[in-house]
């Protein structure tokens, strides 16, 4: 198969892409476009392609443009570099989060150019996550899910909505009815596809720091008649605790059912725990290039872009509701960052001291 030739827009998560593109079989990196800076200068250079500054000076032969720009609806100009270079010819998959109504007017230029328009979420090509996405749907199939609790920080909000409608039972509507704000956080209850919800979102950011001070990435709880199914962190670990249900005539006849013989927790998956640098280096990129193999496989495809812009919408409306209900972040001075060594809280367990 003929290597896809494509570009990068943007030099900061790009970087990302720019990584998973590198160790794409199926794809050939031949440019980058950007603003001039040191860090985009060096970047081309790194891996020895032209660095371009705008729509106009790309050659005419890119299959695909990756823009990972901040969207319009974050103040950037993402949404308006995937116009142009939808309208130029090139297929675009540009990075979430994106407005619905770009989306909408984004994929009706692709449609009428005969291009394909995506848009780009690694979180749920992230191993703990894609885990808990297949054990909640198997448990919807078998069990009644009575209860979602989700934690998240407004930073990765998007996501955390794509998550969750990757994995709930087929329905709809999203409503929201309470609020509270408390110390930093937006604390809201509804129901999302008629499922009760408690979302806590940290709403707090620091300015001069946007992508830090997240207290909270993923935490999200699926609650069944069976037990609770957690997913503690994007990165995991996945857990899943069995509901107790018990009567003392067990115990005094010592006759316990089948079910008070199963663990009162189980850990899902792998126990082995990732440093941040190898969560960065090869789990995200792993994770973004899979998204770009969606990306190379839909080409040609309206139908298959159809249906995952479709579900797409879905989810940017939500968020959109949701941004709106919770409004402006509060501002953090400074971003609160104490290092902590993990091995101090291992020999408190191991010792007592």
């Amino acid at each position: 198969m003929t290597k896809k030739r494509v570009i990068v827009c943007g030099t900061t998560f790009g970087q990302i892409y720019l990584d998973a593109i590198a160790h794409n079989p199926d794809t050939e990196l031949v440019g980058i476009m950007a603003q001039n800076s040191e860090r985009s200068k060096l970047t081309a250079e790194k891996y020895g392609v032209p660095l371009y500054h705008s729509t106009e000076e790309l050659p005419e032969n890119i299959d695909i443009a990756f823009v990972v720009i901040r969207s319009g609806c974050l103040g950037g100009m993402g949404t308006e570099i995937a116009e142009n270079l939808l309208k130029a010819g090139i297929n675009v998959m540009q990075e979430h989060p994106v407005h619905y109504k770009d989306i909408e007017k984004l994929a009706r230029i692709a449609v009428k150019n005969k291009k394909i328009y995506l848009v780009g979420n690694l979180y749920k090509h992230i191993v703990q996550v894609n885990d808990f996405m297949s054990c909640a749907r198997k448990l919807n199939e078998e069990n009644q899910l009575l209860y979602i609790k989700a934690v998240f920080s407004s930073q990765v909000s998007y996501p955390a909505v794509d998550i969750l409608l990757n994995t709930l039972p087929s329905g709809s509507g999203f409503n929201v009815s309470g609020h509270i704000s408390n110390g930093g956080f937006q604390i809201l209850t509804g129901d999302i596809k008629n499922i009760p919800f408690t979302f806590e979102i940290h709403h707090e950011v620091n300015p001069s720091d946007p992508n830090n001070n997240m207290n909270f990435m993923h935490e999200i709880e699926f609650v069944y008649a069976g037990g609770r199914l957690l997913l503690a962190n994007t990165f995991g670990p996945l857990l899943w605790f069995p509901k107790m249900n018990t009567d003392i005539s067990y115990a005094v006849k010592r006759n316990y059912p089948p079910h008070m013989y199963e663990k009162s927790c189980t850990l899902l998956g792998s126990g082995e725990y990732e440093t941040f640098q190898e969560m960065l280096d090869i789990n995200w990129r792993k994770a973004v290039g899979k998204d770009i193999s969606v990306m190379c496989g839909t080409l040609g495809n309206n139908s298959e872009m159809g249906k995952l812009l479709r579900r797409e919408l879905s989810a940017s409306k939500i968020w959109n509701q949701m941004t709106s209900e919770i409004g402006y972040a509060d501002i953090a001075e400074r971003t609160v960052f104490e290092p902590f060594p993990t091995e101090k809280l291992e020999k408190i367990v191991s010792t007592g001291e």
